[in-house]
């Protein structure tokens, strides 16, 4: 079930980036902060699982 939950968080991020990469939208500098704390946070999250089991 976490496994689930951390795929749609960063389902987000790989959006905006392949946005980004295919149609050529402009990120701003607020909004590329946010997609890596995002990211940074599903990673955070991530390992806690892990270690846990």
């Amino acid at each position: 079930m976490e496994s689930s939950i951390i795929n749609g968080m960063m389902l987000v991020v790989f959006i905006a980036i392949f946005s980004w990469v295919f149609l050529d939208e402009a990120q701003s500098l607020q909004e590329v902060a946010g997609l890596m704390l995002a990211f940074v946070g599903a990673l955070i999250v991530n390992i806690r699982i892990e270690r846990k089991r």
